[in-house]
């Protein structure tokens, strides 16, 4: 009997294939596959509310289905286009676990939407930092020394960093780059879902949402909020927003544990 599928989708800036440790994990149990890279195809140009986002991870899913339902994964960025996904196609879904998804509703979302529309959101999104990210390095191990220490990279499993140097990075004319341009990320980040409103139809899929308790959702009472307005389960664990790569073989255990609990 073939394995149920799992479909996996990254958050921003950090391509699936660096999140190999979680997803051999995984593997025991699925046959993973992914959306190697989102937002970087011009087919589906980022636009307002990521809706062609949306449309990139479901056309991903339907590709590599085989014409089956499939559980479906998402760290941040993935997991939010999931879930949007998800109410838009639920026939697609077996199932649904969202990994700290950057989720904005309430009050938050309108004050948000507002900024949007006067210009003024930059700084209530990461776009501010990221548009001054460091692109470009002479060599890995430059980047690697160079991004070790910072907040973002200081927490991650050491398989976890060296894959991102491995994959996060590109061979270039100058020694190594971004895989995911700066640009495309401070662009993401500008275009961060404010239209919850959107998805106040009860969810089809049985859903999850695990949330990192040292992560800045955990602070803002949007997760709450939303499993009291959706049949969706909540659930916390140890980390911060990046703990499927500071603890990934402890999170694939709980994405499998979550996936078994769903289903009954």
């Amino acid at each position: 009997m073939p394995k149920p599928i799992l479909h996996f989708a990254h958050a921003n800036g950090i391509p699936s294939a660096c999140y190999r440790k979680l997803l051999n994990e995984l593997a025991r149990d699925y046959q993973v596959v992914t959306l190697p890279l989102l937002g970087t195809d011009p087919r589906y140009p980022i636009d307002a509310h990521w809706s062609h986002l949306i449309e990139q991870v479901t056309d991903s899913i339907l590709r590599q289905s085989d014409g089956r339902q499939v559980y479906v994964l998402g760290h941040s960025l993935g997991a939010m286009t999931s879930y949007m996904a998800a109410h838009k196609y639920p026939d697609l879904f077996k199932g649904l676990v969202m990994l700290d998804p950057p989720l904005i509703n309430g009050l938050g979302a309108y004050l948000l939407h507002a900024a949007k529309l006067l210009g003024l959101d930059e700084n209530m999104t990461p776009a501010a930092k990221s548009k001054n990210r460091r692109e470009v390095w002479p060599s890995r191990t430059e980047a690697a020394a160079s991004l070790r220490h910072k907040a973002l990279f200081k927490t991650f499993d050491a398989e976890c960093f060296a894959d991102y140097i491995q994959y996060g990075l590109t061979d270039c004319p100058e020694g190594v780059r971004l895989t995911i341009p700066a640009a495309t990320e401070v662009a993401i980040f500008r275009h961060t879902p404010s239209n919850p409103w959107r998805y106040r139809h009860r969810l089809k899929v049985p859903a999850a949402i695990v949330v990192g308790k040292e992560s800045h959702f955990a602070k803002t009472g949007c997760p709450e909020r939303l499993a009291k307005q959706q049949p969706v389960k909540l659930i916390y664990t140890d980390g911060g927003h990046m703990f499927p790569l500071e603890h990934p073989l402890a999170t694939a255990a709980l994405v499998r544990k979550t996936f078994i609990e769903l289903a009954s």
